[in-house]
């Protein structure tokens, strides 16, 4: 009897698409703060020396933050009040100094691209973008930055600090935010600037100066709402071709949300050349102080990149991240697995495993280190992001704010970016009309997680004897941090839908299901205060104590 799933033209293509990415290599790129690295600079030279002693050594080093003018003396705008610090400036030298002795390309990302203050007051021109004096302008202070700095790509950032598109339009100070030039732009027939226009006309005048010096660019497309995305994909859709252009991505949209969907600008534009990120399991997954463990999933990012273009050129990670370096701790496998997919995107990442936990630790514990540190992903995911909303605060535990705030905005997010119809009752559910339901399975996700957590601890204790002092202590202490994470995130959560639904129906029951909830938030709190003072930061107690008070007050408020 035939199979039914079983065809051979497909299979073949399939098998075949896949087969030719055994040889499908890409660069490694290495990716910093330079807030980090001004705290800590030898965590450059550790991740550094961790991927030469791996056999990978990094073929890029990305440095992130600060004003696109930041290095630039703009010496042709004498009038504005700018200097370049030089303590700045020295330092940013001395980290290109380490990475070009260890052989790596740099590249600097520039988070902020809102012009500098008095340049409209001191040179007017520039506020209306149909003279090109602001393009001028750009292209000039980029052209600067590479004469003051050694490097070998610049980077924009679009969407990650207010002063730019997070928040707000950019441009709402240019021609059309000021009323008589916007009169003016109309009466003489200037075409009007679209916001991809916008975006657009920066990126080219960035592009222009880096090729102007035989340097190259990139566009990090991480975005929250998938409105910013679409603005991306406008502006970049007819890209010169004699303008240098990398389009770098999270691993997935929502400031590496991982139920976030990639990034479509992938499939949207295959034609240029991509790169992929991974956050390393820090920036919103604990820190690498609570454990996110993820090779199976960027595997499957990586593979879906390929498949989507054939032009991914470079693999990223971020070893650091608010001064916190995955080296050393269990999360330090997301490195890994980065630095393997480049070679081999179709690895096996069970092999993987092992292979790192032999060399991290010792092949007589090697697959209990892979069994007890798995789960961690779907443990994280949903606690951290539930049902695909960003629960936390960058890692912390929430303050009411913070978490009013993810909850409708991610929620948001997500049911426009995976409008499925579970993602989207998940939404519904958990945003807009919580019931208690909505407990019952934010309760069933973390209890999975506690058990999933209590296994692996008691697998821990195994270990005792057979890794180092230092080492027991490390991993078993970032279990316990995760187990009280979810503790109170439970409690946490229980409170605030309970308040919701008191909103909803102020019933003295819903009130009082609120502050029994509260109740064990603060019992649970006391207990970790006093029995674990050694607790992580991330267990953020200041932070859950303005949460109960804000919800007090207004469950208080509305009787």
């Amino acid at each position: 009897m035939s199979n039914p799933f079983f065809n051979p033209p497909i299979q073949d293509s399939v098998m075949a698409k896949r087969s030719a990415l055994k040889d499908k290599g890409a660069q490694v790129m290495l990716s910093f703060p330079r807030a980090s690295l001004k705290e800590r600079p030898e965590h450059l030279t550790e991740a550094l020396s961790y991927c030469k002693e791996a056999g990978r050594s990094a073929n890029w080093v990305q440095i992130i933050g600060g004003s696109a003018w930041s290095f630039s003396p703009l010496s042709d705008y004498p009038d504005l009040d700018h200097q370049v610090d030089d303590d700045e400036l020295a330092e940013m030298r001395k980290l290109i100094e380490i990475c070009r002795a260890e052989g790596a390309q740099v590249a600097w990302m520039s988070t902020q691209w809102a012009p500098p203050p008095q340049l409209f007051e001191k040179y007017p021109q520039t506020q209306n973008l149909q003279t090109g004096a602001f393009w001028s302008f750009v292209e000039r202070a980029i052209r600067e930055a590479f004469a003051q700095l050694d490097l070998d790509e610049i980077t924009a950032s679009l969407f990650e600090r207010p002063g730019t598109l997070f928040a707000q339009p950019f441009f709402r100070d240019f021609n059309y935010g000021e009323p008589a030039q916007a009169a003016e732009v109309h009466v003489d027939n200037w075409p009007y600037l679209s916001f991809a226009d916008h975006v657009r006309l920066l990126l080219q005048a960035a592009a222009r100066a880096c090729h102007a010096q035989g340097k190259t660019f990139a566009v990090f497309s991480g975005v929250s709402y998938p409105f910013q995305e679409q603005l991306l994909i406008d502006a970049l859709t007819d890209w010169p071709s004699d303008l240098p252009i990398l389009l770098e991505h999270p691993y997935s949209n929502g400031d590496f949300n991982p139920w976030f969907p990639p990034s479509r600008l992938l499939s949207a534009l295959p034609h240029l050349s991509h790169g992929l990120v991974s956050c390393g399991g820090l920036q919103s997954n604990g820190l690498g102080e609570i454990p996110f463990c993820f090779p199976e999933l960027m595997q499957q990012h990586v593979l879906f990149a390929h498949e989507a273009t054939p032009h991914l050129r470079r693999l990223g990670v971020r070893p650091v991240w608010a001064g916190k370096s995955l080296i050393k701790t269990p999360n330090e496998v997301n490195l890994e697995v980065v630095l393997r997919l480049a070679e081999n995107p179709l690895l096996d990442t069970d092999q993987l495993w092992l292979a790192w936990a032999t060399r991290r630790y010792n092949e007589l514990v090697a697959e209990d280190i892979a069994d007890i540190l798995r789960p961690t992903d779907r443990a994280n995911m949903d606690t951290f992001f539930t049902f695909g909303v960003k629960l936390n605060d960058r890692s912390r535990l929430p303050d009411f704010e913070a978490l009013q705030r993810s909850l409708i905005n991610d929620g948001k997010a997500y049911a426009a970016w995976a409008p499925t119809p579970s993602a989207r009752q998940d939404v519904y559910e958990l945003v807009v009309a919580p019931n208690e339901k909505t407990i019952r399975r934010m309760n069933e996700k973390h209890g999975d997680a506690l058990m999933d957590i209590e296994e692996s601890l008691a697998k821990i204790r195994w270990l005792e004897d057979k890794v180092s002092e230092e080492d027991y202590q490390q991993i078993n202490q970032v279990f316990l941090d995760f187990k009280d994470w979810v503790t109170l995130h439970i409690y946490q959560i229980e409170s605030y839908i309970w308040y919701r639904m008191f909103l909803g129906d102020q019933s003295e029951r819903n009130r009082q299901k609120a502050l029994e909830s509260l109740d064990n938030l603060e019992i649970y709190m006391d207990y970790v205060s006093g029995a674990r003072p050694e607790a992580s930061e991330l267990v953020d107690r200041e932070a859950l104590k303005r949460f109960a008070v804000t919800l007090k007050e207004r469950l208080m408020l509305s009787e």
